[in-house]
């Protein structure tokens, strides 16, 4: 047997994999770093010929005369002055690699910031209205070519969600890359999502409880998480909010913050009910069904323990009604009633 047939059963034989940060600096930095070069050489030899005929010795009567050409002058000094700004940006944006990606990473940052990917306004007005003519029409042009986020991708990219059936309610999501998720059994990426009510008349430790059974009821491998959307009066929060406002020295961030919140709640009856979503992860599986099957499972299990126990519960099958309610979270303007049915 040949060593080149042999080798390709022998697992030790490694392959040498060639690293494009071997050397430390990627290829994007390297391009700042020669670009710069470039442009700094082409400054010296402009600013070398400015120099060269920025003056004029002339023979005239016998006599030797200087001449100065000062369009000359003034483009050596515009060279020198070109040449340290490039230096001072290249030093500042891509000095190091490090330095490099940081500056990269948060003007990405910025630009999902701009397009309202990253937050949106929680009681105030959108970020977006600009009082200077020339920003609204630019944000109007931008709007109306579909530059920004709506609400459902924000939501959608808070929660992970990468997928919506709407058929089935089943969604397929990204998993946290934490420290906890290499020790949890739960490996999958596939799962479902509830809209819960308990009674009106049982205390947090009585949910609690009634939650932690209806827990039990699934295997190891599945994910739970549930998220209380709402259980406090908002009135009781404004006497607070008033005293604040009265507070000197307040800035004016702070200020209309302050402001919005006690204008959006000020005349809002609230509700002490406490409403949930929970979010349940299915175990890994390799073909559809078998998702759907996993999920009428814990259907049976979770859910059928939490209704025994008096505790509504609605699939969410679409991701507008998932965006409806995470946003009446936000900003206080959620209203339950019949608008969302399992069908």
């Amino acid at each position: 047997m040949s060593e080149n047939h042999s080798a390709k059963y022998e697992p030790h034989v490694m392959v040498d994999v060639v690293d494009p940060m071997k050397d430390g600096a990627s290829s994007t930095w390297k391009a700042c770093f020669y670009s710069m070069l470039f442009v700094e050489v082409l400054h010296v030899f402009t600013f070398v010929w400015f120099a060269w005929n920025s003056a004029k010795w002339l023979h005239a009567d016998g006599e030797l005369w200087t001449t100065i050409n000062w369009k000359h002058v003034a483009g050596g000094i515009f060279t020198i002055i070109s040449m340290v700004l490039i230096f001072s940006f290249w030093n500042t944006v891509a000095r190091h690699q490090s330095t490099l990606d940081y500056n990269i990473s948060y003007l990405r940052f910025r630009i999902r910031n701009f397009k309202g990917l990253e937050s949106f306004s929680k009681y105030g007005e959108d970020p977006r209205v600009k009082t200077n003519i020339l920003m609204r029409l630019i944000y109007t042009i931008l709007n109306n070519i579909g530059f920004f986020a709506n609400a459902q991708d924000v939501i959608m990219s808070f929660t992970g969600i990468t997928h919506f059936d709407r058929k089935t309610g089943l969604t397929t999501e990204k998993v946290n890359e934490d420290t906890w998720v290499l020790s949890h059994p739960y490996k999958g990426d596939h799962g479902f999502n509830l809209f819960a009510v308990p009674k009106f008349v049982d205390t947090d430790e009585v949910i609690i409880a009634n939650f932690l059974e209806a827990v039990n009821t699934l295997p190891a491998d599945h994910l739970v998480s549930t998220t209380m959307i709402s259980g406090h009066n908002t009135s009781y929060i404004m006497d607070d909010i008033e005293e604040q406002l009265k507070l000197p020295n307040l800035s004016p961030i702070r200020e209309k913050a302050l402001y919005s919140i006690y204008e959006k709640f000020k005349n809002r009856v609230g509700t002490e009910q406490p409403i949930f979503i929970i979010h349940i992860g299915l175990p890994p599986a390799v073909h559809e069904y078998e998702h759907i099957e996993n999920m009428r499972k814990a259907r049976d299990e979770f859910e059928l323990t939490l209704n025994d126990v008096g505790i509504d519960t609605v699939l969410i099958k679409d991701p507008e009604d998932l965006t409806y309610i995470m946003n009446g979270m936000f900003t206080g303007n959620l209203v339950i009633g019949k608008d969302i049915n399992e069908y």
